[in-house]
């Protein structure tokens, strides 16, 4: 079932989901007013990076945003530590990546006993000139 500004119920507030910001706090008694906004490609693009950035989704983002500004309060930034988790997690993919690299390298290496053609070349770009 989807709530105010396409944020699904059914999910416990304050939770996150893989890839997406947390849901805004739910208050007792439910939001039942609803904004439908339009945004165009640029705008759109705008408010997704800055509610990714507060680690929000972009309903909730919009939402936390626009009450802000009614209430004369500064709107959601991002939190420090989740700066932080952000850059943590791209390490991570990274290394990740380097290590999915290193087994098709080591898995063609036992198979003809060569090293692969890319081989001196991803080399060359992890350890710098």
């Amino acid at each position: 079932m989807t709530g105010t500004a396409g944020i699904t119920d059914t999910v416990e507030a304050g939770t996150s989901r893989p890839g997406v910001g947390r849901y805004r706090r739910h208050t007792s008694g439910g939001r039942h007013r609803h904004v439908r906004l339009r945004h165009s490609e640029h705008e759109y693009a705008i408010v997704q990076q800055a509610a990714y950035a507060a680690g929000l989704t972009n309903a909730g983002y919009v939402a936390e945003a626009a009450l802000a500004a009614a209430q004369g309060a500064d709107p959601p930034s991002i939190q420090p530590w989740r700066q932080a988790l952000l850059e943590l997690i791209d390490a991570r993919n990274q290394v990740r990546r380097i290590g999915t690299n290193i087994n098709q390298a080591a898995r063609a290496i036992n198979a003809t006993g060569e090293a692969p053609l890319w081989l001196h070349q991803a080399v060359i770009i992890t350890t710098g000139p």
